[in-house]
């Protein structure tokens, strides 16, 4: 199917921000749509670098992602709908919620396999649109990344809410096993990373910028990046409606 008609979404922002969240809302609102998320494509925890101060295992930062690969399943997605027949999610597995409060989406635990890769209706119909959604806190560092997204989002929280959320948490799925943060790991590892990473989006958003058109950074260029605040849950229904509207707009609009 080379003439798919897709709207690629990026949803980026840093660990605990809330962009799962919004994922599985945006997965029950749309029946054609499929999500992949980059925490899939963390390198085998013996390439994972090795923090130089604390000298525990720093899974946030770039180098600890396998870009290559992730950025050549995203293509293969847009152009084809179908994954590599080798792909497995890891990630899916992971079945927390990184938002604080889920009073008002009890079913977040208990998501299936299926809400995240194969929600696709693989028909020839000229006319449907399908829906492609990428999760992961590191999607505008790398721009081959950013160029397979028509849609980009940043779910941003502050320092506390972040650090009580992650500490909050459980356990992680990794390729070999499981993680635990280690004591201290967001202060240590986590929210220095992610700093970091994305300070030529943070820098921007000190000046208050609900979306930041042309966004350059010495090699990363974004377009038109919508910020959409996560600090209290009760954002989540307000953030939901305009990425909706934002997708249905972009499907109007390719349809002029």
């Amino acid at each position: 199917m080379t003439n798919r008609k897709v709207v690629t979404v990026g949803i980026s922002g840093a660990s605990c921000s809330g962009k799962t969240t919004l994922v599985r809302w945006l997965e029950k609102i749309f029946p054609n749509i499929q999500t992949v998320y980059q925490d899939d494509f963390f390198k085998p925890e013996k390439e994972i670098p090795i923090d130089p101060v604390t000298k525990l295992n720093n899974w946030d930062c770039p180098e600890a992602v396998d870009f290559n690969e992730f950025t050549k399943v995203l293509h293969q997605l847009r152009t084809t709908g179908t994954l590599p027949s080798t792909f497995q999610s890891k990630e899916s597995k992971n079945e927390h919620d990184d938002n604080d409060n889920n009073d008002n989406n009890d079913d977040n635990h208990n998501h299936n396999n299926h809400n995240h890769h194969n929600h696709h209706n693989n028909n020839n119909d000229d006319d449907e649109w399908n829906i492609l959604l990428v999760d992961g806190f590191l999607l505008y560092v790398d721009q081959d990344v950013i160029n397979e997204l028509d849609t980009k989002l940043f779910v941003n929280a502050s320092y506390d809410t972040l650090k009580t959320r992650r500490e909050n948490r459980s356990v992680y799925v990794t390729i070999e096993g499981f993680w635990v943060d280690p004591p201290n790991y967001f202060d240590d590892i986590v929210w220095p990373n992610y700093a970091k990473a994305n300070k030529h989006i943070l820098d921007k958003l000190e000046k208050g910028n609900e979306k930041i058109e042309n966004l350059n950074s010495d090699s990363i260029k974004i377009d038109d990046l919508t910020i959409l605040e996560s600090d209290h849950p009760t954002m989540i229904s307000k953030n939901v409606e305009k990425v909706v509207m934002m997708i249905l707009d972009h499907i109007v609009n390719k349809k002029k």
